[in-house]
């Protein structure tokens, strides 16, 4: 697939298009998108309407004189690369003008007579005291004997069309200072966004691909890849007109050895009404970081005062040119094309950010180095696309259609549907039924996985609490209707009530899948007793790759304090533990803290986590907790036992592993995943459930009653030895 993407970019203009061509709808100016995106349809269009451009190799017969100036200092394999590319070039009679900082190096040496027959006019200066970047460049600029200078990085990588294209501007237009090209580390001349310059590795991205179709997006009558005015150029690869150089003079020493130099250049030359342009439509690959090394930010930082305290407008002209970002959604698109690119493999995932197993664990799943996630962005018919590369990671909030409109645009390797509630819109199926239409454009070679961290395809209440408020055990289709019709549970719009209507979706988006993950037993009865005709070979029972707890975890936060506290306490103490809604327990937390308070409160009550309504006066609200704490939180609370009260079948219950990992007491009811998980666990003490809660209320008594005593070993409470 990878090798039918590049074929796509390298020669067929049209079949681009025909890939690319669902960018034309993102632009809707109807949509309210928090963060931008990616407005291509007008790119995009002039793409399908070459259908006959120049070759970038094309010769091109150069009546001016070009000098491109490369100052060096080391970074001979680097310089290499360089001058091989610039072997390629359209145009044949420009200077090439090394300057070699201080070295003396023999490599250099050996490496100039290797290129001396490459070039019509190789010019090799050679300085005996190391003068700095900024003194380099100006040997090759002092004497002024040209129509146009362009200052190389040694660690650039070039097309073969560059040379002419990026002097260009500088030659036909007597107003213009400079032109930079754009690049992937070049401050305000990069794409993506600004402050996420260099997360990304472009350094196997083939740089003549990305420059032919920036050459053909560039031609035709609409010129959408036009130069844009800049404040200032970009040293990287920059372009800069002889008469600006004459009459501005060539660069500040004052800024050697480097940064902040074309600042200074580009500014002096725009009071003189010189303009400075940067070019979308030619691209350089920037290595970045080598010529400095670790003086770098020092230097940055040093200059950048220089420069603010010369020019005290022109932090502010910046800032006003990055709000404004001209070419922002060009940027990111290319961008996200170039990361296409290098990437060895594309995973898009669906899965909400609500909290939960598929929250933390979904993202482990993937191999692949770049992602695409698409999860809920808290505005109904509006959806949030992360894209992840490395280290690199940007959000978009786009429309629950055009996000499929993009992903069609990329070559994706993987599809993980790890939780679809509440993406877009938690009322409806509809996102379902917009996925299986994207799931039917994709390549049948692409596997597509579906996990089960919920019951959402199985029933609308999400939960599978029926109208009594009670676990319904997956009934039939008839029962289920009727419960449809008066159930409180039941927060869709799905007006028909139809639960075969309902599950009509999933049942498509099941029949595409070429796998079904679950994590219990339990989970998968309740989906076969669904949804009978799933092939049971795609059913695959996995573990979550989520970090669990140890026993040393506990151990190590041992609070010696509070297990003499423990020792003088009078009542057992219940831990209610989680984020607890009704389905997940509230009612009962309820109903069993009012109990207690009936019976003199034989029994301490807390609660760590939240609650969907007001806490019971005698239950003690620690709050909310963040997972890497627990360990510390529960050695200092030490309850006798934990309850998760979820009423709720689960499909899996992290919450369960955490305590027992810990080395804690849990009681849940037995017709929920955490029972078929741990029955035989020493530590684990199954209830059942009843909607009598006295009868709830004194299992939970007759437990703990029956409790040994916490071993005096500066652990943990828990009955017997630590499991390893």
């Amino acid at each position: 697939m990878r090798r039918k993407f590049w074929r796509i970019l390298r020669s067929e203009p049209s079949l681009m298009f025909l890939k690319l061509n669902n960018f034309n709808r993102v632009s809707n100016p109807g949509l309210e998108i928090n963060h931008g995106f990616l407005r291509m349809h007008e790119i995009l269009r002039t793409i399908d309407s070459q259908s006959s451009t120049p070759k970038v190799s094309d010769a091109i017969n150069n009546p001016w004189k070009i000098r491109v100036v490369i100052p060096v200092f080391g970074s001979e394999d680097c310089l290499q690369l360089l001058l091989n590319d610039l072997k390629l070039q359209n145009v044949s009679n420009f200077e090439v003008f090394i300057v070699e900082d201080g070295t003396n190096s023999t490599k250099m040496s050996s490496l100039m007579e290797q290129y001396k027959d490459s070039f019509s006019n190789l010019v090799f200066d050679r300085r005996a005291i190391r003068g700095g970047f900024v003194r380099a460049c100006n040997d090759g600029l002092r004497d002024l004997n040209f129509d146009v200078a362009i200052i190389l990085n040694s660690d650039v990588r070039v097309s073969s069309n560059f040379v002419f294209d990026l002097a260009h501007e500088c030659l036909v237009n007597p107003h213009i200072g400079s032109v930079s090209a754009i690049t992937n580390q070049g401050s305000i001349a990069s794409i993506l966004d600004l402050h996420k310059i260099g997360e990304i590795d472009y350094s196997n991205l083939n740089v003549e691909i990305v420059n032919q179709l920036l050459k053909n997006l560039s031609l035709g009558e609409s010129k959408l890849l036009s130069s844009i005015e800049a404040p200032v150029g970009v040293g990287h690869a920059m372009a800069m007109s002889g008469d600006a150089l004459r009459k501005t003079g060539i660069l500040d020493e004052n800024f050697s050895p480097g940064y902040g130099e074309e600042v200074d250049w580009c500014l002096r030359a725009s009071e003189l009404g010189f303009k400075h342009l940067i070019s979308p439509s030619i691209f350089v690959l920037h290595k970045s970081g080598t010529s400095f090394g670790s003086t770098r930010d020092t230097l940055i930082e040093k200059h950048s005062q220089v420069i603010s305290s010369k020019y005290p407008k022109f932090n502010f002209e910046v800032q006003h040119f990055v709000q404004n970002d001209p070419i922002r959604e060009f940027r990111l698109a290319l961008g996200i094309l170039c990361a296409r690119m290098v990437s060895s493999s594309c995973t898009v995932i669906f899965s909400h950010d609500r909290g939960g197993g598929s929250k933390n664990i979904n993202l482990n799943n993937s191999s692949s180095d770049l992602l695409f996630k698409v999860s809920s962005s808290g505005n109904e018919g509006t959806v949030k696309m992360s894209f992840l590369m490395h280290e690199y990671c940007q959000d978009f909030e786009i429309s629950d259609v055009l996000v499929f409109e993009f992903l069609q645009t990329i070559m994706v390797d993987n599809i993980q549907i790890e939780s679809i509630p509440f993406i877009s819109n938690g009322f409806s199926n509809e996102f379902v039924s917009k996925l299986n239409k994207y799931l039917d454009s994709v390549n049948d070679n692409v596997p597509i996985s579906v996990t089960l961290h919920d019951f959402f395809s199985v029933c609308p209440t999400l939960n599978l609490i029926d109208q009594f408020g009670n676990y319904c055990g997956v009934p039939n289709e008839d029962v289920c209707r009727s419960c449809l019709k008066s159930n409180a549970f039941n927060d869709t719009r799905y007006e028909a009530n139809e639960i075969v209507e309902w599950r009509l979706p999933f049942n498509i988006l099941f029949a595409r899948a070429t796998q079904i993950n679950y994590f219990t037993e339990l989970s998968r009865q309740i989906i076969v007793r669904a949804f009978p005709e799933i092939e049971q070979w795609k059913l695959i029972k996995i573990n979550p790759s989520l970090k669990r707890f140890s026993i040393s975890d506990s151990k190590s936060n041992w609070d010696e304090n509070s297990f003499q506290k423990y020792m003088s306490r009078k009542t057992p103490h219940l831990l209610f533990f989680g984020g607890i809604n009704y389905s997940k327990g509230s009612g009962v937390l309820s109903a069993i803290a009012k109990l207690a308070k009936k019976d003199k409160d034989k029994i301490t009550f807390s609660l760590l986590g939240k609650l969907d309504r007001e806490i019971p006066i005698n239950v003690f609200n620690h709050g909310p907790y963040l997972r890497e704490n627990l360990p510390e939180i529960l050695n200092r609370i030490l309850p006798d036992i934990v309850f998760i009260p979820s009423i709720t079948p689960e499909t899996y219950c992290h919450s369960a592993d955490e305590i027992l990992d810990l080395g804690f007491r849990l009681i849940a009811f037995s017709h929920t995943a955490v029972f078929e998980r741990f029955h035989d666990h020493p530590n684990f003490f199954p209830i059942s459930h009843s909607s009598d809660m006295r009868m709830v209320y004194e299992q939970i008594a007759k437990i703990l009653d029956s409790l040994e005593a916490m071993p005096d070993q500066g652990h943990s409470p828990m009955r017997g030895s630590y499991p390893e």
